[in-house]
C-alpha cells in the first residue's frame, strides 16, 4: 500500500517510492538521502507540522506540506532493513 509520509506512524520504516515536489526541493532531499528506492524510519512527530524522519543514518526534520508529496510503502523486505 502507499502512503504519504505526512501520514505515517512513528517507529516505522517505509521504502519511498515518489517525491512529487519540484526539480529544486527533490534535488535537495535527494542530497540529504530522501529519495525514490531508499527505506527511512520515522522517529519523531513533533506536533502535526514536523516529522524527523531517519534517512542514511541521519535525522531530518520534514514539514508537512514536503511530506505530504513523498509517497511511500510499509512493504520493506528483510534485506532492506
Amino acid at each position: 500500500m502507499i502512503y504519504r509520509l505526512s501520514v505515517s506512524l512513528t517507529g516505522k520504516r517505509y521504502k519511498i517510492v515518489a517525491v512529487n515536489l519540484t526539480e529544486k526541493q527533490t534535488a535537495k532531499l535527494d542530497k540529504l538521502g530522501i529519495f525514490p528506492g531508499e527505506t527511512v524510519t520515522i522517529t519523531k512527530k513533533i506536533g502535526k507540522s514536523t516529522l524527523i524522519i531517519d534517512a542514511s543514518g541521519a535525522a531530518i526534520a520534514v514539514g508537512k506540506e514536503i511530506a505530504e508529496n513523498i509517497e511511500a510503502t510499509d512493504e520493506v523486505t528483510e534485506y532492506e532493513r
